[in-house]
């Protein structure tokens, strides 16, 4: 005993007065070698902070059962443990956190190589890609930083981003990117509206699958006005064993929660048991839109089905076209009726004919979409030229084939053009548009021969009236 003593007391470092970061490993252990480097880098800089390095092998390491360990101690007072691997903005941030340091714009900001580009990004991320360092959005990282110390905020010079370009894409710098959990999300809107921007990162900070209770549901759907999902449960484990990964995907789509209100049970006529062999016993999915809760029609273990359905029940009945969701509603499966409008011109009046045609259920045939030319001029002008404001257009996501729907809408015939529009659809019924070229080269060449024909009609007349004359 007194051997090992003086073999710790020649080998185990001391505890240290101070702030210390104190870490514990195992000389075998995987993730401790996969930290060293992280540690290693930690020293390289400046943190004001000791650090403390422990192989428990040797040395009595307290209580520690888990490697690595990691504790931060002032003057040998725990104030804050954490256990794992984690890479360095991680850990970093971790520091930060944990002792609550008001950092400059410089340390609140992680300047992303391209190494660190061909790794992976764990957890929540917020990537900026900018050329030149004079670019204005740099300067609004640092605040977002401190509004969400949970998020990790990197920016990326466009040296170091050459080699992900298409992987992230890129067309164009600057470029805002959001890493939820390995899946990115590109920011679309103005980098001016710093509304928007904030709005985006709370998006991605907030968390997956909380439970809500029936009014928790009701005041939820009133603030977001968007199709709530609530997992129907008796058992979290067994929620989050088949919905967290679900739910981290669709973080950006559609909000995904949980619930084991027994009002929201009797509301939805569904008592989930706590144990059970078939999962569809224990867990119900359902949508709660328009204050109604509808069911999943598929079995839990059909993850494609179900993965189809919340998609296209995540629309509501009539769709304001974005940037967020111009790529969902013209990249997915259903034919497109979409309104050319200025304003609120017909909004109202097309939103309640779309209400009506779903029928009370959660999906229908057609997703429903509106455009307003004041706020996406171009649109109108590249896309649908010869189109009118108002006037009702159809697209095929499966063809990339717009349809010309060539009738006047006015508030008292928009639902009789709507039901006939769809139905034409249905039945290939619908002119196409841009209208064939070939049909325009046609007239073209057709009018030009009628022409060329009168006129060497008139020429050989005249003519022959010259020769008479002569």
């Amino acid at each position: 005993m007194l051997f090992v003593k003086f073999v710790q007391a020649l080998y185990c470092p001391a505890e240290l007065d101070g702030l210390v970061l104190n870490v514990y490993t195992l000389k075998n252990c995987e993730a401790c070698k996969a930290l060293k480097p992280i540690i290693q880098r930690l020293e390289e800089n400046d943190l004001n902070i000791k650090i403390r390095k422990v192989e428990c092998n040797e040395c009595d390491c307290k209580d520690i059962d888990i490697f690595p360990t990691m504790e931060i101690t002032d003057d040998k007072k725990l104030v804050d443990s954490s256990t794992g691997y984690k890479d360095h903005p991680t850990l970093l941030k971790w520091i930060y956190n944990s002792l609550k340091i008001d950092l400059d714009n410089k340390d609140l900001i992680f300047k992303i190589t391209k190494d660190d580009m061909n790794g992976g990004f764990s957890g929540n991320w917020l990537l900026f890609f900018y050329d030149g360092k004079d670019e204005p959005f740099r300067k609004v990282l640092p605040k977002l930083a401190r509004t969400f110390p949970d998020v990790k905020i990197g920016e990326v010079n466009k040296k170091e981003a050459s080699d992900v370009e298409v992987r992230f894409n890129i067309y164009s710098y600057p470029h805002l990117v959001a890493m939820n959990n390995g899946i990115a999300v590109p920011y679309t809107n103005s980098l001016h509206d710093l509304n928007s921007v904030e709005q985006f990162v709370k998006k991605l900070d907030a968390p997956v699958l909380r439970n809500l209770n029936y009014d928790d549901i009701i005041i939820e759907s009133k603030l977001t006005k968007e199709p709530l999902y609530i997992v129907v449960n008796n058992n979290e484990e067994m929620v989050k064993y088949h919905f967290n990964e679900l739910a981290l995907q669709f973080k950006f789509k559609a909000k995904i929660f949980r619930s084991n209100d027994p009002v929201v049970f009797a509301k939805t006529d569904f008592t989930p048991k706590d144990k059970s062999e078939e999962i569809d016993e224990m867990l119900k999915l359902f949508v709660y839109k328009d204050g109604i809760f509808h069911s999943c029609p598929f079995s839990l273990k059909n993850g494609d089905e179900v993965i189809h359905w919340i998609f296209h029940t995540h629309f509501p009945h009539l769709s304001e076209l974005t940037n967020e969701n111009f790529y969902s509603i013209f990249h997915g499966i259903k034919p497109v009726l979409l309104l050319l409008t200025e304003g609120n011109m017909l909004t109202n009046e097309f939103e309640e004919v779309a209400r009506d045609l779903h029928g009370g259920m959660p999906t229908s045939t057609t997703i429903f979409a509106q455009l307003d030319n004041t706020i996406f001029p171009a649109f109108k002008s590249q896309i649908l030229p010869d189109m009118e404001i108002p006037s009702l257009t159809m697209f095929d996501p499966l063809k990339s084939q717009w349809y010309f729907i060539k009738d006047k809408i006015t508030t008292n015939n928009i639902r009789e053009i709507t039901n006939t529009s769809i139905d034409k659809f249905f039945k290939n019924k619908l002119t196409k548009y841009p209208f064939a070229k070939t049909n325009y080269l046609n007239i073209t060449l057709i009018s030009l021969g009628i022409l060329s024909t009168v006129l060497l009609f008139v020429l050989r007349r005249k003519l022959r009236y010259s020769d008479k004359e002569e």
